[in-house]
């Protein structure tokens, strides 16, 4: 009687997110779109470790993640979420420069 051969079953690496005190609100963002897609890791990576400022980190994630239920949105992207959140830091208002004092 012939057996077939056992398959091995691979396990998907589960997300390993760190601890939620000192998140920003983009982290938050970047856990709550893992936590649905885990798939989507690499693309929430690419956006995460963007030059970007925080500003522009959430605007960039939240536009990727707001694009997840909407067919045909250019954001669902990485690299487009990532411009969206670029374009965002460019409409920005500068901070203000505080004179440094003279010793």
């Amino acid at each position: 009687m012939a057996t077939t051969p056992s398959r091995s079953r691979t396990r998907k690496k589960s997300v390993i997110l760190p601890p939620a005190e000192g998140w920003t609100p983009a982290d938050e963002v970047a856990a709550s779109v893992l936590t649905r897609f885990s798939d989507l890791e690499p693309s929430v990576r690419k956006i995460m470790a963007a030059d970007l400022t925080d500003a522009g980190k959430l605007v960039a994630i939240s536009s990727f993640r707001d694009s997840l239920d909407q067919p045909g949105d250019p954001n669902r992207h990485p690299t487009m979420s990532i411009e969206t959140g670029r374009l965002a830091e460019l409409a920005m208002p500068a901070p203000e420069l505080v004179p440094v004092a003279e010793a």
